[in-house]
């Protein structure tokens, strides 16, 4: 009971880490050479992990999918992780990516998998997606 218990404890503390930190930018994963750069015109429907790979090349308003892996109501920021990887695994805690997503009204629930339309912008501690609008899919 106790080892469940601390491992809920640990995942938990992951998660709400990895929304606090937002995401470091890999520049070296993006191997040197410059991505196309997606215009507000585009619809096409952004996974994180391809976002969180390269968030310079994504500009002005994008739709982005994922799994909601953590909420921190006092923040208004809920962080999301690839769809994928949670089909993969099951967990909220397997995600290489944890995206920090501000949002204002009510967070959709943990496990859901939205869509987020809004734009994505640097603070002081990485990158946040500001929403505009979140539909839960599923």
């Amino acid at each position: 009971m106790k080892k469940r218990f601390v491992l809920a404890v640990v995942m938990w503390l992951i998660i709400i880490t990895g929304i606090g930190y937002a995401f470091i930018v890999p520049g070296s994963r993006a191997g040197g050479i410059a991505a196309k750069s997606h215009s507000a015109a585009t619809r096409k429907i952004i996974n994180v992990n391809e976002l969180a790979a390269n968030p310079a090349a994504f500009r002005g308003n994008i739709i982005l999918r994922g799994v909601v892996a953590g909420i921190n109501k006092a923040r208004g920021v809920f962080g999301i992780i690839d769809v994928r990887e949670f089909k993969s695994c099951g967990t909220l805690s397997c995600g290489l990516y944890t995206l920090p997503v501000k949002y204002i009204g009510n967070p959709p629930k943990l496990k859901s998998f939205v869509n987020i339309s809004g734009r994505l912008s640097k603070n002081n501690r990485g990158f946040v997606i500001e929403t505009q609008s979140i539909q839960v899919v599923k």
